[in-house]
């Protein structure tokens, strides 16, 4: 037995351990059904650009079946040059819980996105702040069942973001993909170590985000106003971060139109990944060299085929967890989508993870380097 050999053998097996907790966290996750009532919360959207979805955005925020005098939805203008300020301003014409913060100033040291979250906090009147993005619809319960989750001890809730597959086959493999990662966040959350969220959905106390200074240390990063944060608290504080797994509490979003578009999103994920913590950053190195290895087992096959047992064991062993996160979500798991799917991602992950942390992507017409922005211009 040559020693690729056995290297395979092990880090399959670690993997396997790694599916197995996931399961099982999936399985610890309960829902809740007492909370926080009649409290009153702010809605913040940082938006840039957004005239083609932020109608949607606050016509579904507006449906809310949660108290209207309850609650307040924060649009932060950031430095639009479409119509979306005049949009808002539209409905909050007509909505007296709506407000359209417009950002004046820029900061290079600050993410503008990080920026115009905290431009709103600061502006905010309720004890509860919720995130969202502009191109993101929530459920008419999605307040007051993510409410339901903030007891004495609790600070941060986090939930479901699911994306639309659409008609295009990239848009069915980023579902797929997407819905791995909050599944895989999801887990976390059930084995007690909370590592992944997404601001698109995400609640926290208002007191709390001020006590622990806000994105201060990761302030720089175009991403991380999500699960950096609730790392910081994690690691920081004494309150709890739990997972809200009802449906009610799930948000969603649309694919991104392009591949390119995709490839961006994905490498300024991956920019803020050199902050995770050690233990962390340590496992997604085996991950990356794991994902790595699989791939290079395929030219290996015209040596043996007893090599096709690792990405067979890789792809049964994916489906396992995806189909468990699928039948919370009440979804269907498509074979003809899924084995594509996780060959798409071991492949961008491959290219991004590297992108994301030595080199340039663009985001809302907007460059950065590194995860930082590099340019003073809105």
């Amino acid at each position: 037995m040559t020693v690729l050999f056995v290297f395979y053998i092990l880090s399959t097996v670690v993997y396997g351990f790694f599916i197995v907790s996931l399961v099982f966290g999936l399985n610890r996750l309960k829902t809740q059904k007492s909370g926080l009532q009649h409290t009153f919360v702010s809605v913040i959207i940082p938006a840039r650009n957004e005239e083609k979805n932020i109608s949607k955005c606050l016509k579904a925020l507006i449906g809310q079946s949660y108290p209207k005098e309850l609650f307040e939805i924060l649009i932060v203008d950031d430095f639009s040059t479409d119509l979306t300020g005049q949009i808002v301003r539209e409905f909050a014409a007509q909505h007296n819980n709506i407000r359209l913060i417009s950002l004046t100033e820029t900061n290079t040291g600050v993410s503008p996105k990080k920026r115009a979250i905290e431009a709103g906090i600061q502006q905010s009147r309720g004890e509860i702040i919720f995130t969202t993005d502009a191109d993101s619809l929530a459920p008419p319960g999605w307040l007051e069942t993510v409410l339901r989750y903030f007891d004495e001890d609790t600070g941060l809730v986090a939930s479901w973001l699911q994306v639309n597959p659409g008609k295009k086959l990239l848009g069915k493999l980023e579902s797929l993909d997407s819905l791995s990662m909050v599944i895989t966040g999801a887990a976390a959350f059930g084995l007690g170590f909370p590592v992944l969220a997404n601001g698109a959905n995400l609640a926290y106390r208002k007191s709390l985000f001020q006590d622990m200074n806000g994105f201060q240390g990761s302030e720089q990063l175009a991403s991380g106003d999500d699960d950096l944060l609730l790392q910081k608290i994690f690691k920081q504080s004494k309150w709890k971060a739990v997972f809200a797994p009802d449906l009610s509490a799930s948000v969603s979003t649309e694919a991104n139109f392009s591949l390119q578009d995709f490839f961006s999103q994905r490498v300024r994920w991956a920019s803020k990944s050199g902050t995770y913590p050690l233990s962390v950053l340590a496992f997604e190195i085996f991950l990356y060299c794991y994902f790595l290895f699989i791939f290079l087992s395929i030219p290996l096959l015209f040596v043996s085929f007893v090599y096709l047992i690792f990405p067979a064991v890789k792809l049964l062993l994916d489906y396992v967890v995806m189909k468990r996160g699928c039948d919370k979500l009440n979804r269907n798991l498509s074979p003809v989508y899924f084995l594509p799917a996780i060959f798409f991602q071991m492949g961008y992950i491959l290219i991004a993870g590297i992108a994301g942390l030595t080199g340039k992507f663009t985001w809302k017409n907007r460059l950065y380097l590194k995860g930082k922005p590099v340019s003073s211009k809105n």
